[in-house]
This record gives structure tokens, sequence and C-alpha cells, in this order.
């Protein structure tokens, strides 16, 4: 059997999380991301089908939920001091960009989108050191390589700048064979806080939970005045 080595830290030490959900699930003792077996993901085009499912429509209701992160993220833009505008990336927009135009709707904010399957163009990814924040709702948990996309997130950050995650977190009091976050398939990561302050510490970010559930907003080292 060919070893499993953790998809965001790399460790080998692995241990079997669960197998419910008819799949199988290992935890990481290093960083405790608990993901799916790699054979166990769906292929590109069952992943897209089940996207193009989804029903994420532009209700008062979906957007009070994507404001968990982006509210707290305006305030702390805000308390920043005035700025001619803000640039941002909505990264894993899915086919609705919600929280996108949200951002728009604020004067001053100019968001780009970047999604592999609905805006494929990654030319915003090779902004490094371009954008004021960074958002990333409800596609964390479907990440292959998640080390691999948080560090491009980061890459494009400006010093100072704000990454916000959304991602049901996997806390100790879920359970998780009833966990109707890991029923679905193309679900492939659950971050536990623990894995979240791994993120951090690797990136030489600052973690700030700003709802207990499911949102977490980043930040990158403001640059150092002479």
């Amino acid at each position: 059997m060919a070893a499993i080595f953790c998809p965001l830290c790399e460790s080998a030490d692995i241990s079997l999380f669960s197998t419910d959900h008819k799949r199988e699930y290992s935890e990481c003792g290093r960083c405790r991301l608990v993901f799916m077996k790699p054979g166990q993901r769906l292929d590109d085009a069952a992943e897209k089908e089940r996207y193009d499912s989804h029903n994420n429509v532009e209700s008062d209701g979906y957007k009070g939920f994507l404001s968990r992160v982006s509210a707290p993220l305006l305030e702390r833009l805000a308390a920043a001091g005035t700025r001619e505008g803000w640039k941002g990336l909505d990264f894993g927009c899915g086919p609705g960009p919600v929280l996108a135009e949200m951002m728009r709707s604020v004067p001053g904010h100019q968001v780009d989108l970047y999604d592999p399957y609905y805006v494929p163009d990654p030319s915003p990814l090779s902004l490094l050191g371009h954008y004021d924040y960074v958002l990333c709702t409800e596609a964390a948990e479907h990440f292959f390589q998640p080390m691999i996309e948080f560090r491009r997130m980061v890459a494009v950050l400006k010093p100072g700048g704000y990454l916000g995650v959304m991602t049901s977190f996997l806390l100790d009091s879920v359970k998780f064979s009833t966990w109707y976050y890991a029923r679905d398939p193309t679900h492939c990561c659950f971050y536990r806080l623990d894995t979240l302050n791994y993120i951090a510490a690797t990136l030489q970010l600052t973690a700030e939970i700003v709802h207990p559930a499911n949102a977490v907003l980043f930040r990158k080292a403001p640059a150092v005045r002479p």
C-alpha cells in the first residue's frame, strides 16, 4: 500500500479518522487536517457537475451568511484609514460571485475573480503583492492541495493584506458521522482550529476567528517602516 502524506503539511504522521459517508478519511498528527483518501476524490467532470447543481442565489439569507467574513473585513479596512480604492480577489468564486458583488457595492472596492472552473483566467494569480484582500468562501474544503492554494492566495496579498476564509470548522463538538458538511463528496479537507493556526504559523500570518463556526481572517505582516 502506498504511503499517504498530508496534503497540507506533507507529514507522514497519518492515522485513519473515519470511514463514514462511504469514504475513507485520515487525520494528520502534525497539522490535524482531516482529509479524504486521494483515490476517492471525484474527477473533474463529476466535481463540476456537483458544483453546477449548487443554488447559491443572491438572497438576503445567503448574503447574511457571507457577511460573517465580509463585515469584519470591511471594519478592519475602514479602521486602516481612507484610501482611494481597495483591490480584492474572490478566489474560488463559483458560477455566481455573490460575495464579489457585495464587496463591489461598497464605494471604492474593485474585486477580481478567479475560479478553476468558472473563471479560469489565471492572470490575477500572477499579480504578486497586488491585492488588499483575498476572499475564499466555501472553497478551501474542496482543495486537493491546500498548502499550494493558500500560498497562491497569500502571494498576491500586499503587506498588511487580509485573507478571509469561510469553511465549516471541524470542531470537537462535531459528530463527523452525521455532519452535513462531510456528506458532500466534493469536500476533501476539513480544518480544525489547530489546522488554521498551523497555516498561519507556516505562512507567517496572524489568524483571527471572526465567526466561531466557519470564518477566519488571516493577515499578512505589514511592511516594516524604515
